[in-house]
């Protein structure tokens, strides 16, 4: 699957994989070989939330863009690292405002597409 951001007439990957089972969702990337260029996983949450992404038993760095039912982007994490040993560094990060996708993707992506708050993506198969 495509995901293409029509704003800015930028592709943030072609071999972006969805997750359609919600053991698919929970498990992400965890545990996968680092992500090459033009990958990436579609995670749905079901229905607009404020719920984040963490990093457990992940192997690299990812960036992540949310965004809405209408596919409007609504937030953007960027390199977000994998989760160390040591539990005060833990952290979930959220969309800036609710989801129902989120897009992991190598880090680079947001800067490379240069993506922002508001632009529309597409979901092509």
């Amino acid at each position: 699957m495509e995901v293409r951001n029509l704003t800015r007439e930028t592709s943030l990957g072609d071999r972006i994989r969805h997750a359609t089972s919600l053991w698919q969702n929970v498990r992400g990337l965890m545990l996968t070989p680092p992500l090459g260029e033009g990958e990436g996983l579609i995670i749905d949450m079901g229905g607009e939330t404020r719920l984040g992404i963490w990093m457990p038993l992940m192997r690299y760095a990812l960036d992540v863009v949310y965004a809405d039912e209408r596919f409007t982007v609504t937030g953007l994490a960027r390199d977000i690292p994998p989760m160390g040993l040591n539990p005060r560094t833990w952290r979930v990060y959220y969309p800036q405002k609710p989801a129902r996708y989120a897009v992991e993707v190598p880090v680079g992506t947001i800067e490379r597409t240069g993506i922002e708050l508001g632009d529309t993506l597409v979901f092509e198969d």
